[in-house]
């Protein structure tokens, strides 16, 4: 009797021991699972900053430029130079550019609950499904935007380069166009309170996230 117990025992003991292993194996293979995702989505987010770092300037350049311009057209106009072309062409074109989501999808369709820290996971979906979401409506209202541009400098401009040129066919009557002052002056808040605001928030929610990364998975 004592005998059959002992082996009842062992065998109670055995099952549990393989339990405890096979449930170590399966978390250490959730760990390596999370941990390539995550240095995935790091690395994507690392690209994205870098670009929006660069989009965040043109944006700014754009708004200087557009600024002087904005002023200059309020006043007596000047003796035209090609320096003015410059000014001109800031106004038409798109600021965007769009963000890697690929990592982010493909771990979040299994594995997004593997992610043990609430503030990781809360974050990641901030960026992801609402930030990014954010910004492609920005491209949508960019398209709108320029949309009301092309057709005032497809007529009055010519030798258009997106955000950099425009050479204006006629340029007393533009100057004195006060169509255009209402366009210049409208793409001039649209980039500040819009496009510049929503990529600065943007930026800083990702910075955000890159520390959560890097402090979990100790990057």
């Amino acid at each position: 009797m004592i005998y059959a117990f002992g082996e009842i025992l062992l065998i109670i003991v055995g099952v549990l021991i393989a339990l405890s292993a096979a449930e170590w194996n399966s978390n250490r293979k959730n760990v390596i699972i999370e941990t390539k995702a995550l240095k995935e989505i790091y690395k994507g987010l690392q690209s994205d900053q870098a670009a929006l770092e660069l989009t965040i300037n043109d944006v700014e350049y754009g708004i200087k430029s557009i600024t002087t311009l904005d002023s200059l057209l309020n006043e007596d106009m000047p003796t035209y130079t090609n320096s003015l072309d410059t000014l001109f062409g800031s106004v038409y074109g798109f600021r965007f550019f769009w963000f890697d989501k690929t990592n982010y999808e493909d771990f979040k369709v299994n594995n997004l609950n593997l992610i043990k820290s609430d503030s990781l996971r809360q974050q990641l979906i901030l960026v992801f499904e609402s930030s990014y979401s954010s910004n492609e409506r920005n491209y949508n209202t960019e398209i709108w935007v320029n949309d009301i541009l092309r057709p005032y400098y497809l007529q009055n401009f010519h030798s258009l380069i997106f955000t950099k040129s425009a050479s204006p066919i006629n340029y007393n009557s533009l100057w004195a166009d006060t169509y255009y002052k209402n366009l210049v002056n409208y793409r001039l808040v649209f980039l500040k309170t819009v496009i510049r605001n929503s990529y600065i928030s943007l930026k800083g929610e990702i910075e955000k996230l890159m520390k959560l990364i890097e402090n979990y998975i100790e990057l």
